[in-house]
């Protein structure tokens, strides 16, 4: 999901303004979520490492949990400091469009990425309840939220 992604690189552009700063952390933050138990929609049009017809209906899905990161993010921010805040959320959620372009483009670079952020899903292959989860994505979206408030 990239709601809790774009929430964290948002607080984070949000409490921080250096863009050097704000753009190393989101990316770092990324990869310390994805360590995270956590549920994730499949994306059907990426299986067997190639775009299939799935690819607008996941498409949809993935936008749609951008918009909502979105929203959440300038409900929260009342629009203040925008810049940093979409610095952060952008470079929250960019581990994830490199994913993406693993896919689309065989470069060697961009699958040494995508291996490496498969590796950090580690619990991500074991049984956990779904109340544990969805709890840490729901917890991360409170958290975010109210550290954008303060």
């Amino acid at each position: 999901m990239l709601t809790p992604h774009i929430l964290v690189g948002a607080a984070i552009g949000y409490k921080i303004h250096n863009y050097w700063f704000v753009v190393i952390f989101s990316i770092i933050s990324h990869f310390i979520l994805d360590a995270i138990p956590h549920k994730e929609y499949d994306i059907k049009c990426l299986r067997n490492g190639k775009l299939n017809k799935d690819f607008l209906k996941d498409f949809s899905k993935v936008a749609i949990d951008g918009f909502i990161g979105l929203a959440i993010v300038l409900l929260l921010t009342g629009f203040k400091d925008l810049d940093y805040v979409i610095v952060g959320m952008i470079a929250g959620a960019f581990p994830d469009f490199l994913q993406f372009l693993s896919f689309v483009f065989n470069f060697k670079i961009l699958n040494l990425i995508r291996k490496f952020h498969h590796k950090i899903h580690i619990f991500n292959n074991k049984d956990f309840p779904y109340w544990t989860t969805f709890g840490s994505q729901i917890s991360t979206v409170i958290l975010m939220s109210v550290t954008l408030l303060s």
